[in-house]
């Protein structure tokens, strides 16, 4: 299809071998990552010739009557930065632009898609008694029915907790510093605060969705002071489980990932 909205079509024979090859391409971690699952569907659409588009010089440009074979490809907004052939690019105008080394932008990048979705985004005015309570039950049940089928020992830990308990253990209940603007967890009910606000503490928890150094987690963050990032962000958000060790066994490991 042209910028205009003129239908130029697929040529019939190559359909199929068109299709084949985006899917596999698009399944193909060293290309796209994390992959996508898109469904092209062939269409074929019979023109009556009217249409005419104009192109951002002016130039009109008409439509030939005839059968056009099409390819239609619906790309939704993705919950993920998508990388493609290890590269991130942002839309700018009509032009794709590499960012990757702009981690600045990058992390802007991460923010605009947390702002996007509901996930890890802390709403302060919900209670768990606005959740559905039968859906936390039919989880419950389906834990414990899970574990009887497996022939583990004892009751399943979700059995003798209450709502509330079992959406924390689980790590479905997030708080954040509402007043200080500030991130926290918690260990033991003991609050751990971590020094970034709630968009980047979400942006650097999908940054680490692959695992990442202790360096490229810095760099992301924009913070010069190695010793300021340990123990303000890195080391609380350990501690509160929001990103784990790849070596948990050996904490400096010069291997080790987050």
């Amino acid at each position: 299809m042209h910028d205009c909205g003129v239908i130029l079509g697929c040529n019939e024979n190559q359909i199929a071998n068109m299709i084949a090859s985006f899917t596999t391409t698009i399944n193909n971690p060293d290309k796209i990552n994390p992959a996508l699952y898109l469904n092209p569907v062939h269409y074929v659409y019979t023109s009556d010739g009217t249409f005419t588009g104009r192109t951002k010089r002016g130039e009109k440009i008409k439509e030939k009557p005839g059968t056009y074979h099409i390819i239609h490809i619906h790309v939704p907004i993705a919950p993920n930065v998508i990388r493609n052939a290890g590269r991130i690019y942002d839309r700018n105008g009509d032009a794709d632009v590499d960012i990757t080394n702009f981690s600045d932008v990058v992390f802007q990048c991460y923010a605009r898609k947390q702002s996007t979705y509901f996930v890890n985004k802390v709403f302060p005015h919900w209670k768990v008694d606005d959740l559905r309570g039968d859906l936390i039950v039919r989880a419950r049940q389906m834990a414990t029915a899970r574990r009887k089928r497996n022939q583990l020992d004892g009751p399943h830990p979700w059995e003798s907790m209450d709502d509330e308990e079992m959406l924390r253990t689980s790590n479905l209940i997030l708080t954040g510093g509402q007043a200080s603007g500030q991130a926290s967890g918690q260990v033991e009910n003991q609050a751990i605060l971590i020094s970034l606000d709630i968009e980047k503490l979400n942006a650097l928890i999908d940054y680490c969705s692959e695992p990442r150094t202790r360096s490229e987690m810095q760099e992301f963050c924009g913070i010069k002071s190695r010793d300021y990032f340990r123990t303000k962000i890195l080391v609380p958000m350990i501690l509160s489980h929001k990103v784990f060790l790849t070596i948990p066994e050996k904490p400096s490991s010069p291997k080790q990932h987050i």
